[in-house]
């Protein structure tokens, strides 16, 4: 009798606690990181009394720049850049100013390389009004091995120049560094976001 009776306590305070811990559980009613509401992973309120529990499990995310998952795949020889608002065709705009498309992800597929700066800037467009500079971030590696009339396929930032952008990045000709301060900003994109052909 006294083994049953023992048995019962130790039931009836397994209970109790579990009760209780049901019932300390935040409120459910907080946004994530991602500014979602958590999605509910109970069926309503714990024995206790308390909210619903929820699952608040951080959603990983890529590194670097990557193409919009919702935009159709770009056609060859486009540039686009997409800012949260919309995605731009860039080849009527490269004339004039860019700096309202700041800090928008620039892609570009199967543009042509016009004339190579320095071994990590180049010029892509369609001629000497219509065209941006790049500048590769080289993470430590060796420059890519790229000339004139390759094509290129990039994924980068568009960023803006400031008063020594042109002497930086080795723009010496008169009528590049006036498109630069022009249009206001360059592309920048890392080594690994840039394919040649």
């Amino acid at each position: 009798m006294t083994t049953r009776l023992a048995g019962l306590a130790l039931l009836t305070l397994v209970v109790l606690l579990a009760a209780g811990c049901g019932g300390s559980s935040k409120s459910s009613n907080t946004k994530t990181s991602t500014g979602q509401p958590p999605s509910s992973t109970g069926t309503g309120p714990s024995l206790g009394g308390g909210s619903t529990k929820t699952s608040t499990s951080p959603i990983p995310t890529p590194t670097g720049p990557q193409p919009s998952t919702s935009s159709t795949p770009l056609a060859n020889h486009a540039l686009v850049v997409r800012t949260p608002a919309s995605t731009t065709n860039l080849w009527p705009r490269l004339g004039g100013s860019l700096v309202r498309y700041i800090p928008g992800q620039v892609e570009g597929k199967g543009v042509k390389i016009l004339s190579v700066v320095k071994p990590d800037v180049i010029w892509v467009g369609r001629g000497p009004k219509k065209r941006i500079l790049v500048h590769i971030r080289l993470k430590g590696e060796a420059a890519p091995k790229v000339h004139a009339g390759q094509t290129a396929h990039i994924i980068g930032q568009l960023l803006d120049t400031s008063s020594d952008t042109a002497s930086t990045f080795g723009v010496s000709d008169a009528a590049g560094q006036a498109l630069l301060q022009r249009q206001g900003a360059y592309v920048e994109v890392s080594i690994g976001d840039l394919r040649v052909s």
